[in-house]
């Protein structure tokens, strides 16, 4: 009984101990800014230590609450994304949003024109299946602008659509699609996890699993009538 205890005590630390280390694995930030005119261009940087998982969104088209539980406003321009790594290659992009009726991760503004319409970017760690988005330890460089200024090559050096082009929707920030009159503002979520435990995680979830297996094999034993004679 004392030895089983014992085991089952170890299950339960090093299980806590997992759980501690995995909630620690998570980073997130958020920000907010507005934009003075259509080619304006914005750029994060972010910098992992360990293979990741990364998951960026805007929310200023269509507001909503971010990733600090704050509200951000609806109202901002159409927004598209652009991910870049420490070589400044494109890595993956959003530069046309959702439609109504399929808008995924996107939230959906009820005051845009048409209602419902879902046009911030995202691109999602956790969206589904082939949805997944892997990095390794390094640099990388986010870029947010406005849909429409696409990026010119596969590389950040290759510049953007519309650079020089101060209100090429002719508002500044009309919408292309409806005419719709937006506004400059802008926020943008980014959340890295780490996709692979630390060595000491890996050491404690298997010391568990080992404890677990051992004390439940005692426990057939204690019931199997043969193992009592």
């Amino acid at each position: 009984m004392h030895r089983r205890r014992l085991l089952a005590l170890g299950v339960f630390v090093g299980l806590v101990s997992f759980s501690g280390r995995a909630s620690a694995s998570i980073i997130h930030d958020s920000y907010t800014g507005t934009f003075t005119q259509d080619d304006t261009v914005q750029t994060f940087t972010v910098t992992v230590a360990t293979p990741s998982q990364i998951y960026i969104r805007s929310l200023g088209y269509a507001g909503g609450l971010n990733i600090n539980n704050t509200s951000v406003v609806e109202g901002g321009f159409a927004s598209a994304l652009w991910f870049f790594d420490s070589g400044g290659n494109l890595i993956a992009d959003d530069g046309l949003g959702g439609t109504i009726g399929s808008c995924g991760l996107r939230n959906a503004d009820p005051l845009a024109n048409p209602p419902g319409s879902c046009l911030d970017a995202y691109i999602p760690f956790t969206a589904g299946a082939g949805d997944t988005l892997h990095i390794l330890p390094g640099t990388y460089t986010i870029v947010l602008t406005e849909q429409g200024n696409d990026l010119l090559g596969s590389l950040l050096t290759d510049g953007f659509s519309q650079a020089g082009n101060g209100n090429y929707t002719g508002g500044p920030f009309r919408d292309s699609f409806s005419g719709q009159q937006r506004t400059g503002n802008w926020a943008v979520d980014v959340v890295v996890a780490n996709a692979t435990p630390e060595p000491a995680t890996v050491f404690l979830i298997f010391s568990g699993m080992a404890g677990l297996a051992f004390w439940k094999s005692c426990r057939l034993r204690r019931s199997d009538p043969k193992e009592e004679n």
